[in-house]
């Protein structure tokens, strides 16, 4: 067998390692390219759809930092006592899934006996339905309170209770279901008796 000169291997590894170099720079600019692609895409702003009674409605979406006012605050505040005070028929689990986006872990807790309790305080043969009226907030530095009419029905009659609930509210991490991201954090209520 004849084995080929020292020279002609060099200068066929030479070739070698040229087309091997120029197919890694020619690789290097392509990822580049997509890289610089992905990032465009991924630092635009989005497109949103809205589909509103059969027509659609295409919006070009902004980022924007969103400040939290005090009519936020309300709005949350307002939520909570809807969800929590005002039923057809008394279900704990609802009222806990109603309010739960709006309120803190720790307070979910407490929420919870505190229906626990009231659960077993209604008689299971009696119609009973709960709702609110003339609802007032007053939001001030330092807290947000809200008083309303609870008109709790039981076999139609209704018994009028005013309350009065101290909020306060802290800013956490925000979620599909709490956008801005404002908890209730503690709540005192007061009640006529």
């Amino acid at each position: 067998m004849k084995q080929k000169s020292p020279i002609v291997s060099w200068l066929g590894l030479n070739r070698s390692l040229g087309q091997q170099k120029n197919l890694s720079v020619l690789l290097g600019i392509i990822n580049a390219v997509l890289v610089l692609i992905l990032c465009f895409h991924v630092l635009a702003p989005p497109l949103v759809i809205v589909y509103d009674r059969g027509e659609k409605n295409f919006m070009q979406a902004k980022r924007l930092n969103v400040e939290v006012t005090t009519s936020d605050l309300e709005k949350v505040a307002s939520e909570f006592v809807i969800a929590r005070y005002q039923w057809d028929q008394f279900d704990k689990n609802s009222i806990l899934k109603g309010i739960t986006p709006i309120i803190s872990k720790n307070l979910v807790r407490k929420v919870e006996k505190e229906l626990t309790k009231l659960s077993k305080q209604f008689p299971k043969d009696k119609l009973i339905s709960q709702s609110i009226a003339n609802l007032k907030t007053n939001v001030s530095m330092e807290k947000i309170l809200i008083s309303f009419d609870r008109i709790l029905k039981v076999d139609g009659i209704p018994l009028v209770t005013p309350i009065e609930i101290e909020f306060l509210m802290k800013e956490d991490k925000a979620n599909y279901l709490n956008p801005l991201g404002i908890y209730i954090n503690n709540l005192v209520q007061y009640e006529a008796i």
